[in-house]
């Protein structure tokens, strides 16, 4: 066009179904600490971001686009799906929007046809959105971790007095929840990583359940 060339006045012949979806962050500001994005036939993924990057919703919410070809719309439809599922984001504070996304792609609206200017705010506002197996694990990591924390402090301070003491309870019960919602709950041996404690498994069990 620089150069003085005109474009064909017919546009080309349409190859395919491309569809995307942008995983957005929400909530408060924090660092990002992991991002996978997929690969594969057909799949795209698009982020300015990288692992230790400050994610400000307030600011930019984008962390990244995800995009699929396919022959026809079903194709499509199907790889992005899969990207969605096959992708990894873990922030230190707020929420993303992956959930919300593979529960959008798994409505059987969005492959029967057109849709309406609220449907992704009814869908959204109705539905519970996909529970994400790292995020369970993530949670639970973290509040064994607060816990151990804790108990090391009270052993060492015991220790310090010539009488190191187990905790008074051996093993601690963890309840995770997600929007009123039960995920799972289970229990972890407390004394487990205590230097010079005399260890003990469950009252009733053989071994530690978490």
């Amino acid at each position: 066009m620089a150069q003085g060339s005109t474009l064909d006045p017919e546009p080309p012949h349409a190859d395919g179904w491309s569809v995307e979806v942008r995983l957005l962050a929400s909530g408060e500001a924090g660092s990002l600490k992991m991002l996978s994005l997929p690969t594969g036939t057909g799949v795209r993924a698009d982020a300015s971001r990288r692992v230790g990057d400050l994610v400000d919703p307030a600011h930019d919410m984008v962390i990244a686009v995800l995009s699929a070809w396919g022959r026809d719309r079903a194709e499509a439809m199907a790889r992005l799906r899969r990207s969605v599922e096959r992708t990894v984001v873990v922030l230190e504070r707020g929420e993303h929007n992956r959930s919300d996304l593979l529960t959008l792609l798994d409505h059987p609206d969005l492959h029967a046809g057109p849709l309406t200017g609220g449907w992704y705010d009814d869908v959204i506002g109705q539905a519970q959105p996909a529970i994400s197996p790292l995020a369970i694990v993530a949670a639970a990591v973290e509040a064994y971790e607060a816990d151990l924390e804790v108990v090391l402090t009270n052993f060492f301070a015991s220790a310090r007095h010539g009488r190191p003491a187990n905790p008074e309870a051996v093993g601690s019960q963890v309840h995770l929840q997600r929007r009123d919602r039960p995920l799972v709950q289970g229990g972890s041996d407390r004394t487990e990583h205590l230097p010079s404690a005399r260890r003990n498994h469950h009252r009733g069990s053989g071994e530690p359940t978490w």
